[in-house]
C-alpha cells in the first residue's frame, strides 16, 4: 500500500516537513488517507485535492495521526456492498475493517 507522506503526527499537520514531488504539490485529483482519532480509524477519499489539501482535510477532522494512501485511480471506498467512490482500476490491495 502506498503511504507516503505522513500527513498528521500527534495532532499536528506535518506536511510542510515532508518531501513532496511536483504531482503531490500541484495535481488536484482523487486522494486517499487513513487517520486515527481516539480509538477509531477513519478512511477518507478527497476529490480534486493535492496532498497538501488532504493534510488540511485530515487536520480539520481532528485526526491525531494520518497518512496519505495511493491516490488517483487507486482511490476507492466500498461500503455496504457498494462503491461510494471509484475504483478507477483493478485494486491489487485493500484495507478491510470487520466488526467482531
Amino acid at each position: 500500500i502506498g503511504n507516503k507522506p505522513a500527513l498528521i503526527y500527534d495532532s499536528k499537520n506535518i506536511i510542510a516537513a515532508q518531501e513532496l514531488d511536483t504531482k503531490q504539490l500541484t495535481v488536484k485529483g482523487a486522494r486517499g488517507a487513513i487517520g486515527i482519532k481516539g480509538m477509531k480509524a477513519y478512511l477518507v477519499i478527497a476529490s480534486s485535492a493535492t496532498v497538501t489539501d488532504l493534510a488540511g482535510i485530515m487536520e480539520s477532522l481532528g485526526m491525531e495521526q494520518a497518512m496519505n494512501l495511493d491516490g488517483g485511480g487507486s482511490s476507492a471506498l466500498y461500503y455496504h456492498n457498494l462503491y461510494k467512490v471509484g475504483p478507477g482500476r483493478n485494486l491489487p490491495n485493500a484495507i478491510i475493517f470487520k466488526k467482531i
